[in-house]
């Protein structure tokens, strides 16, 4: 094998897949795809145009389609706009759940709200959470029951737990927002806060 017959190569030399699987490899990525000025709420609502009944979820605690993704989420995003007149365009919501469908629905209706979501780690220390609202100035936060519970003290911020229950009093027949940015705007999509830096910082990326 390469790894014993050319004692001359460092290990940074060394190829760690076969020619075969390189050539594999390079073939799935051989097509750029092309740039897209849309939103990921706006290319959701077009595949569930297309293909309203294709899996979009599928988690342990249920699945979703497309169509029910951007449904759901929709209203959702309507009853955070209910919540707080703040939630649209330049506001940041946290987000503290486990893995589960609701998850990913209420990341979806934050951006379909307009806003930028604040991944919050749920094995994050309550104080290092309390940093992160504070300074992104994160006033609501959509979590599960126990996240809620775990982050029941912290300062200057709504807890809403989103579940079945939540979902069920959302009201049905609302229409689709209307998109509340431009893919050219500054206002923040995902704000990543880094864990290894003191005081605390972060990354944004915009909604382009």
């Amino acid at each position: 094998s390469q790894y014993g017959t050319d004692e001359s190569r460092s290990v940074c030399q060394l190829s760690l897949i076969s020619p075969e699987d390189h050539s594999q490899i390079s073939s799935w990525n051989d097509t750029v795809p092309e740039r897209t000025t849309q939103c990921i709420h706006e290319i959701l609502q077009d595949i569930a145009g297309r293909q309203p009944a294709a899996p979009a979820i599928c988690s342990w605690d249920g699945d979703l389609t497309y169509r029910e993704l951007v449904e759901t989420g929709s209203r959702l995003a309507h009853h955070l706009r209910k919540l707080n007149n703040g939630v649209g365009p330049e506001a940041l919501l946290g987000l503290c759940m486990s893995k589960s469908r609701w998850a990913l629905v209420a990341a979806v209706s934050i951006l379909q709200a307009g806003a930028g979501v604040v991944p919050l780690g749920i094995g994050h220390p309550v104080v290092r959470i309390q940093t992160i609202v504070s300074n992104t100035q994160t006033q609501l936060i959509l979590t599960d029951k126990e996240q809620a519970d775990r982050l029941s003290g912290l300062v200057g911020v709504r807890n809403v737990v989103i579940d079945d229950d939540f979902i069920t009093t959302c009201h049905p027949m609302f229409p689709r927002l209307p998109v509340q940015q431009s893919p050219q705007t500054t206002s923040p999509m995902w704000s990543l806060p880094l864990v290894a830096q003191a005081p605390p910082k972060g990354l944004s990326w915009s909604m382009e």
